[in-house]
């Protein structure tokens, strides 16, 4: 999903759990500055951009694309 500033790439969404997920804090990796996370999120972002951007003829960088089936 691309709102024009942010995009969301999701490879499952569930509206409804059956179980509750608990997000805890990561145990290693290493501190990095605001300007060095936002330039590896770029960089990240720009990789998943690419790699979904052929996937069915779906453009995730220009609109919302929501694509759902069974």
């Amino acid at each position: 999903m691309n709102d024009g500033k942010t995009t969301i790439v999701c490879t499952e969404i569930i509206i409804n759990p059956s179980e509750k997920i608990a997000i805890t804090e990561p145990k290693k990796g290493k501190v990095v500055s605001q300007k060095k996370f936002n330039k590896i999120q770029e960089e990240k972002s720009n990789e998943l951009m690419e790699k979904f951007k052929s996937r069915n003829g779906m453009d995730l960088g220009n609109g919302i694309n929501i694509k759902m089936g069974g």
